[in-house]
């Protein structure tokens, strides 16, 4: 019993031995299976890693055009979504930048929590005048490696460019119009008014050579041109202040100088200046007329005044012949005084040459009168006694009608020939007169009545005769001037007409033999008072003389200034800013030396269910270095954007894009729709190429760009040249393109992952590659520049570890060679990290040397190595 008990209680043991073995080799075998399991899913997820892309970002918008006011205000929301794998945690930061002011407005690094999150910004303008402002909003995330995230680190970044176009306000608007529209003629004024001053100057410089120095007029004269200069040189400089503040585009104080103190400043020259135009054309009149006066003066003085002086000594007109005498003297003394300059105001001057003229005006007046009423007299009485003398045979000088004499003005002259032939008649009628006594005292008629009574007859019809004669004349001037006074001087009635009856024996020649001749009752009194002057000596006094007149006016030039020309305002044009530096904005002439934009394009997709943005962001870090050069970062074009014709080219820096050709825009239903096409041939992306260079030479008004390409890119970039052309692209940069082809592993690879109708194309010998390559379709205006990587083992040549070096130079480009290495397992990471400027700096040096390279003609067949 007891033995069969041990017996069991060993079996017992025994069986669990064996059931603790078999559990253990369980163990071991599940355990193993495990650990296998582990590596084979650690080797899918690390593999999935590689090929497949690890983190997609999708940024919208990625680009926006607003118009606003330069006092307006505008909100933009941006939409973050982040695809990525499910056990990978992610790390994202974000940048807003105001690219315009080199400032920025807000950053911030976090762990994603949710796929998608947003940022409102609610921004605000104050400016002046009108421009452009340009933003950027960066954002970029990366998974973070752990145990379950074989991740590579590598950030995927996206941007997004706002373009905010800013104008006047329209108060200032309107305020800007009435400036343009108002000042030209406010310069027209003070273009008048410096003309103005230019002529008074002008003429006080002629002044200053004929006028005494330090003159009343002169002293006066040159305060009001400090005065008109003054405020000349102040109204520039009001227009130089709306000038300047147009151009920093304050309308709001330059319309209120423009209401304000121009309009003061010019009213305050108006003033200055026509008081000295008004002044010096005064001062130089009054200069004028006194010289002219004085010229007047002179003659009078060597002519009129010795005359009325010489009759008025010998007519015994004492007061008018002193008064000759004292204005003669002050004639002479006065011309001294102009000749010597020894006055001090030439408007005293002239009003004291008014005067002298004005007086000897009234001496001639009285000598006109004493002369005139002399010369009618005479005159009168000499046609009387000549048409009475006439009767008894006078033959001496004939006296005019009345008319003639009336006619005529008053004159010494004429008063001494009218007594001259009363002189002769007088002469005439006594001699006469004497031998008629004689002749009849020895006639035998004198005893006859009707003889001597014939004789008495014969005297009073010749003065009635001559009585009805000179009514005549006098009745034929009625309208002249001097009819009155002639005619008040006439005779009415002094004698009778008789009949004359001849004695026996006698004739009508012994009556006008021995008759007396009797003159008018007044001819012997003005013969004995109007004309005893001419009896009387000269004068022993001579009046003094000026012997030489010198006196002359001035004559001058006024300074031709032109025309005025147009007052244009400077400024007033928009202006738009590139890291705080501004200046006016395109099209100006400042852009004629503008940069190209530059279109970034990347390379193949190695596995094509991946998104395009695997390949899409290799760009990014070099386009973000771009800005180093001046280049504004656009992001990546999107077609689908609303922006506007020119709007990327109003800034005088030129645009960067990144752009991809896997993306078909087109219309579906009335929608714009976008797909992404990653399977085409490289004929179909040059077509899709040709689409992105006609919409950025569309947004930034550029005639041509700069193509930046990668890998598979710059066959597609050379495929649009072959194409469409070389008139749209003025530089293309091929980096590690397969020029002549890939082979080796890549060639199956590529197939396997990626797209058949891409590797096909890509691979040597391929009849695409044949036609790119043919010798006839080497580009003749567009540069060519290539870039290819060196330090893999490329299919046992030297490479970037995916393109043999040699593959990649182009006879007629300028080639360049990057030394480097590759780093990771299957050694062909260098052809993607040449483009990390991080990494490799040389290729954004050469990039800079590209975009400044200027120069013609062939390349040199050398290739430049970095």
């Amino acid at each position: 019993m007891a033995k069969k008990k041990i017996r069991e209680i060993k079996e017992h043991r025994e069986g669990r031995r064996g059931l603790t073995a078999r559990k253990r080799k369980f163990f071991v075998r599940l355990s193993i299976l495990a650990v296998i399991a582990i590596i084979i899913i650690s080797s899918i997820l690390k593999l999935s890693f590689v090929v497949r892309d690890e983190l997609v970002l999708d940024l919208s918008p990625s680009s926006i055009s607003i118009n606003t006011t330069n006092r307006g205000s505008f909100s933009i929301t941006f939409n973050a979504r982040v695809q990525k794998f499910l056990l990978c945690r992610s790390e994202c930061s974000y940048t807003f930048r105001d690219i315009s002011g080199n400032t920025t407005l807000d950053s911030e690094r976090f762990m994603l929590s949710q796929p998608s999150f947003s940022r409102q910004y609610n921004l605000s303008i104050n400016k002046s005048g009108e421009g452009q402002l340009v933003y950027l909003f960066d954002i970029s995330c990366r998974n973070i490696k752990s145990a379950v995230c074989s991740a590579s680190g590598q950030d995927r970044q996206k941007s997004a460019i706002i373009s905010v176009d800013y104008s006047l306000s329209g108060d200032e608007r309107s305020k800007k119009a009435e400036i343009e529209s108002g000042i030209q003629e406010f310069y027209a004024e003070k273009s008048a008014y410096d003309y103005s001053i230019n002529a008074s100057a002008a003429s006080m410089d002629a002044l200053a050579s004929v006028l005494p120095n330090s003159s009343a007029e002169e002293a006066e004269l040159i305060s009001m041109k400090e005065r008109a200069l003054s405020d000349s040189l102040s109204l520039s400089q009001q227009l130089d202040n709306i000038s300047y503040l147009f151009s920093i585009d304050d309308y709001t104080a330059a319309y209120s100088a423009f209401k304000n103190a121009l309009p003061d400043a010019i009213l305050s020259l108006f003033g200055s200046a026509k008081n000295l135009s008004d002044y010096s054309f005064i001062v130089e009149s009054a200069y004028t007329r006194t010289i002219a006066n004085m010229a007047a003066l002179s003659n009078l003085n060597s002519a009129l005044l010795p005359e009325i002086y010489n009759y008025s000594v010998r007519a015994g007109n004492s007061a008018l012949a002193i008064e000759a005498q004292n204005v003669s003297a002050m004639i002479v003394s006065f011309y001294s005084e102009l000749e010597n300059r020894s006055y001090a105001s030439i408007l005293s001057e002239s009003s004291y040459s008014d005067y002298l003229l004005n007086r000897t005006d009234t001496m001639f007046l009285d000598y006109s009168n004493a002369i005139g009423a002399g010369y009618l007299s005479a005159s009168l009485e000499g046609r009387y006694a000549y048409l009475v003398a006439s009767e008894f045979g006078y033959s001496g000088t004939a006296a005019g009608n009345v008319s003639s004499f009336a006619q005529k003005n008053s004159s010494l002259q004429g008063l001494s020939e009218a007594c001259l032939l009363m002189e002769n008649i007088s002469g005439f009628a006594n001699m006469h007169n004497s031998e008629a006594s004689a002749a009849l005292a020895s006639s035998e008629l004198k005893n006859s009545s009707t003889f001597l009574s014939s004789l008495n007859a014969f005297p009073q019809n010749a003065l009635y005769d001559s009585e009805q004669q000179v009514d005549s004349e006098i009745s034929a001037i009625e309208n002249s001037s001097q009819y009155q006074q002639i005619s008040a001087l006439a005779y009415h009635g002094i004698a009778n007409h008789s009949a004359i009856n001849l004695a026996e024996n006698a004739t009508m020649d012994d009556v006008r033999e021995m008759a007396y001749v009797n003159l008018t009752p007044g001819f012997q009194q003005v013969l004995n008072s109007t004309c005893s002057f001419l009896k009387s000596p000269c004068p022993s006094i001579q009046l003094g003389s000026i012997a030489n007149f010198t006196l002359h006016g001035i004559n001058y030039t006024i300074p031709a200034i032109g025309a005025p020309e147009n007052f244009f305002l400077k400024g007033g044009t928009p202006t738009c800013c590139f890291k705080g530096s501004c200046s006016e904005c395109c099209p100006s002439p400042a852009c004629a030396s503008k940069n190209y934009p530059v279109i970034f394009i990347h390379g193949h997709l190695s596995y094509d269910r991946n998104s395009p943005e695997f390949v899409i962001n290799s760009f990014a870090d070099m386009q973000a270095k771009f800005e180093d050069i001046a280049y504004i970062s656009a992001g990546l074009i999107d077609m689908d954007d609303n922006v506007s014709e020119r709007e990327w080219g109003r800034n005088p820096e030129p645009i960067s894009v990144r752009a991809s050709y896997y993306y078909v825009y087109y219309y579906d239903l009335g929608i714009q729709t976008v797909e992404a096409r990653k399977s085409d041939s490289i004929e179909n992306y040059a077509i899709r190429l040709k689409e992105i260079v006609d919409e950025v030479k569309r947004r930034t008004d550029s005639p041509k760009v700069i193509i930046v390409a990668h890998s598979m890119g710059g066959l597609v970039a050379r495929e649009y040249l072959l194409l469409f052309g070389e008139d749209s692209v003025d530089k293309m940069v091929t980096i590690g393109t397969p020029n002549k082809g890939v082979e080796g592993a890549f060639v199956k690879l590529c197939s396997v992952f990626g797209s058949q109708k891409e590797c096909e194309d890509m691979t040597e010998g391929s009849i695409f590659l044949k036609r790119l390559n043919n010798p006839n379709n080497v580009p003749k205006k567009t540069r060519i520049y290539t870039i290819a990587g060196v330090g893999c083992n490329t299919y046992g040549k030297p490479g970037d570890g995916v393109v043999i070096a040699d593959n990649v130079v182009l006879d007629f480009a300028k080639n360049y060679r990057i030394e480097g290495r590759c780093t990771d397992l299957v050694q062909s990471d260098l052809h993607g990290r040449m483009l990390q400027p991080e990494i490799y700096p040389q290729t954004l040096k050469i990039l800079k040397e590209i975009i400044a390279d200027n120069s013609t003609g062939p390349f040199s067949s050398e290739l430049i190595k970095r």
